[in-house]
């Protein structure tokens, strides 16, 4: 999936990033990022070696075998190592065993994080933070994503913590891909392009496809489904099933009116002559209980 989602993308070759209908592939987020302690993001990740080469980084390396140009850096640590500050993750693995060739970009203000601090609460200082600022570009990072710590770098050379060169090999990846994307002979988009793509009948066939093939039902206990038109009462519970945004999943673009249909709109649709109770049941993001049981017309 890696190696087709990567292709799609970019193209058979990297010829094609040039093309108007082509864009990079980031690689995301490298790595082990979903085996992190309690699921959280930007926690400790407690696997081994095995489990890391076994199951955490077969889809990277498919994905750069395939000419992903960009890797995202995982906030995470690995045995210890923060993935922003892993030498041996980003240049000797990535780079120097793998061949990757494209640029490595951090996650959002996570060259800052090194600082090991309240992440509201970041520091100014350009001593402390050219001080990982070294860290992360020693170890692989070319760029970052928000973040005030590689806006130290000149800081870090002057102290001698970052030779120039390694600034000098950072920057040439940079402007390496900015080459094959042709930004130089071509700076600007056609910004209309897109609305006459996205969302489009085609593409939304596609998608409602897609959809349907990737479904999985577990278990269809006395043929539940399909819903029958006979269905006289539903009950539907719990907070995803009429909120757009969660049906979507998290960094979802922001959505126009009726844009989409959620799990309580489909099934009233469906079905309107049965009576649909929904339960909210729970919060989200908070400990909430009290949504109970309501009528919904």
């Amino acid at each position: 999936m890696a190696e087709a989602v990567t292709r799609g993308l970019q193209g058979e070759t990297l010829a094609e990033l040039s093309y108007p209908d082509k864009i990079v592939a980031v690689l995301k987020h490298c790595c082990a990022q979903g085996g992190c302690v309690g699921g959280h993001n930007a926690g400790a990740a407690p696997i081994g070696p095995r489990e890391l080469h076994e199951i955490f980084l077969p889809p990277v390396q498919a994905g750069v075998a395939a000419g992903a140009q960009c890797i995202m850096v995982a906030y995470n640590e690995i045995d210890g190592i923060p993935c922003h500050a892993n030498k041996w993750l980003l240049t000797s693995l990535m780079r120097e065993e793998w061949g990757f060739a494209g640029v490595v970009m951090s996650d959002g203000n996570g060259i800052d994080c090194l600082l090991q601090c309240d992440i509201d609460k970041l520091p100014t200082d350009a001593t402390e933070l050219s001080k990982v600022a070294a860290q992360a570009i020693i170890a692989g990072v070319d760029f970052g994503l928000w973040g005030d710590a590689f806006t130290t770098l000149e800081t870090a050379v002057n102290d001698g913590r970052c030779p120039i060169e390694v600034i000098d090999s950072a920057v040439a990846r940079v402007l390496r891909l900015k080459f094959l994307l042709g930004l130089f002979e071509n700076p600007f988009v056609d910004e209309e392009r897109a609305v006459g793509v996205v969302g489009s009948i085609p593409e939304r066939e596609s998608s409602l496809q897609l959809a349907r093939e990737t479904l999985v039902l577990l278990r269809n206990e006395n043929a539940a489904l399909p819903l029958s038109p006979t269905l006289q009462r539903i009950a539907i519970i719990g907070p995803n099933a009429d909120n757009l945004y969660n049906q979507l999943g998290d960094y979802s673009a922001p959505q126009l009116p009726n844009a989409g249909v959620t799990v309580l709109q489909g099934i009233q649709a469906l079905l309107p002559q049965a009576q649909i109770r929904y339960a909210t049941g729970c919060g989200i993001r908070d400990m909430d209980r009290s949504g109970g049981p309501g009528w919904v017309k």
